[in-house]
């Protein structure tokens, strides 16, 4: 009889970790399809294809866009309508806590040096020194 509910028991643990398994691989399939098909309906709908950052947590799904400054101007429920987009094709992320953050994008095309860590300084320095 102990024998049983040993097995019993094992057989609810792996059926539990398949289960959750299952449902976490369900998310990141849907946030990969997330990925790449957002950005062409808000393009169909609203005319541009926005830059964007996605972080799943367990419990969280913290979802980033940049737009225009003019498309941000014509449209004012942006995210209502991505929350719309979500809630009826991707039902994995039901119960989740969505944050959308609609951001402006920076027109600065360009590109500025990364300044110079600490220990470059110092080797500069080093070789100055033994010129003098």
């Amino acid at each position: 009889m102990k024998k049983f509910f040993k097995n019993v028991f094992w057989l609810g643990v792996f059926s539990a970790v398949a289960y959750y398994g299952y449902k976490f691989y369900q998310r990141i399939k849907s946030l990969s399809n997330l990925h790449n098909t957002l950005p062409q309906y808000l393009e169909n709908i609203i005319g541009e294809s926005p830059k964007q950052k996605i972080n799943l947590q367990l419990k969280s799904l913290v979802y980033d866009l940049w737009f225009t400054k003019e498309t941000l101007e014509k449209n004012d429920n942006i995210e209502e309508m991505i929350r719309e987009y979500i809630d009826d094709f991707y039902p994995a992320f039901k119960g989740m806590d969505i944050q959308i953050s609609i951001n402006e994008k920076s027109d600065d095309n360009e590109t500025e040096e990364e300044p110079e860590s600490d220990e470059e300084i110092e080797i500069e320095e080093e070789h100055s020194e033994d010129e003098i």
